[in-house]
């Protein structure tokens, strides 16, 4: 569940993500599905996860809701300290669990614009709850992206494991139909066990300072990857241009 400290270090983790991941044009982010992960650059293994769930009920215990959601189709690039997020306005199909935290069938979930490529499609998603003053979407998902099963033809699919991201208890529920899966979800909701985490000696203030300055390393990081990204297509453009002039000198 996202408390402030929470909501810092999701933000510090998907900035450092950035750092590592590929960029790619806005039109392919745009117009890729979810199985065209690959071909836009979509890399889990670059995201500092955080929570590392060993089990459904694991995931459940921290997660506010879970739902079967579809895409409205609505999205939003938003900003925050400099890093871009995506912001996806998704439809609720059903409440599986935490029906108490939504508010309407309509609702918000928001990931890193370099994950863009990872479009939501018709799902199952573990949510956390994004804190009021944070203003940027209703949800994030439960383990960056770890609360993510999207159905096809009627079956359960994860597939995040090809990507680099995390895998445990999910290869259980792999090809299941939707009236297991949601016979488990409910299993694990009866059974939630919190994560077990290394006790820190560090207080909330401490580490909200490490988080940001995590953040700002992250950000400086970032501006200094995208000029070098910026010098290597101005390097490209610039040999093109010269190998357009010699074509035309050529007699």
């Amino acid at each position: 569940m996202l408390k402030k400290l929470g909501i810092i270090s999701v933000l510090s983790i998907l900035a450092f993500t950035s750092i590592a991941c590929t960029s790619t044009s806005e039109k392919n982010q745009a117009s890729s599905s979810y199985r065209d992960q690959k071909d836009v650059g979509v890399n889990y293994g670059t995201a500092l996860v955080a929570n590392r769930y060993k089990s459904m009920e694991e995931m459940i215990y921290d997660a506010d809701l879970v739902a079967e959601v579809e895409p409205t189709g609505k999205t939003q690039i938003k900003d925050y300290q400099g890093v871009k997020y995506v912001v996806t306005e998704l439809k609720v199909i059903r409440a599986l669990h935490g029906s108490e935290n939504l508010k309407s069938d309509i609702i918000t979930v928001f990931s890193l614009e370099l994950f863009s490529g990872d479009l939501f499609n018709h799902e199952i998603v573990f949510l956390d709850i994004v804190e009021p003053e944070f203003q940027m979407s209703d949800f994030v998902v439960t383990g960056a992206y770890q609360g993510r099963f999207r159905i096809e033809d009627g079956k359960v699919m994860y597939d995040a494991d090809k990507y680099g991201g995390e895998i445990y208890f999910q290869n259980e529920v792999k090809g299941m139909d939707l009236a297991s899966f949601e016979k488990r979800i409910q299993q694990a909701a009866q059974n939630a066990t919190p994560l077990a985490k290394p006790q820190s000696t560090l207080s909330i203030e401490e580490q909200n300072k490490i988080d940001e300055q995590q953040m700002l390393e992250g950000n400086k990081a970032m501006e200094e990857s995208k000029r070098k990204r910026q010098a290597e297509l101005e390097k490209k453009k610039q040999q093109q241009d010269e190998t357009k002039q010699q074509e035309v000198k050529q007699p």
